[in-house]
């Protein structure tokens, strides 16, 4: 009888070990099956931000979007090369970040310039309030007025990571601006 006893509770063990451990290994399983199907659904999604406010696409995806309004408005730009931008600014410790908000530093320059010339007194808005008040007046597309907010935003979310092709597709959206 007790090795009946013994038995049944070997039996029952084994049970609880197969249901601890069927989920993860399906899983796995699953996981290893369709991993090439996962990678590229990954790699679609590109970099994603949850906080507060909700999910919303970063800087890869914004600089995609806001790189195909640039080709709408100038299309076919000569595209530098990375080498042609640092050499073009020596001032510069050659991080692709420094180079992009010396851009950001020189549009919101041109955005002053340009209010100042039409009378708009620039010193109570932000470059995209100063860019929505132009398109208002007709001074400048509402096409242009996107791109200047894309390029901003996009100014405004890069990091010190941000790789030199980053800044070649931040320097075409930025050359495609027309003020």
């Amino acid at each position: 009888m007790n090795e009946n006893l013994g038995s049944n509770q070997t039996f029952e063990l084994i049970i609880k070990l197969v249901e601890v451990i069927i989920w993860p290994l399906c899983l796995f399983v699953v996981l290893l099956i369709y991993k090439q199907h996962f990678a590229k659904a990954f790699q679609r999604l590109g970099s994603i931000k949850a906080d507060t406010t909700g999910i919303s696409m970063v800087f890869d995806q914004k600089i995609e979007t806001a790189k195909k309004m640039a080709q709408q408005i100038a299309p076919k730009p000569t595209q530098k090369s990375v080498a042609d931008i640092l050499v073009a600014d020596e001032n510069l410790n050659h991080l692709p970040f420094d180079h992009l908000k010396k851009m950001q530093f020189e549009l919101e320059n041109k955005l002053k310039t340009f209010a100042e010339n039409y009378k708009i007194p620039f010193a109570n808005f932000n470059p995209i309030q100063l860019s929505n008040k132009l398109k208002e007046i007709g001074v400048i597309s509402i096409q242009n007025a996107k791109l200047i907010e894309s390029f901003m935003d996009i100014a405004d979310t890069a990091d010190k990571h941000m790789t030199p092709k980053h800044l070649v597709d931040c320097k075409t959206i930025y050359d495609a601006i027309q003020l």
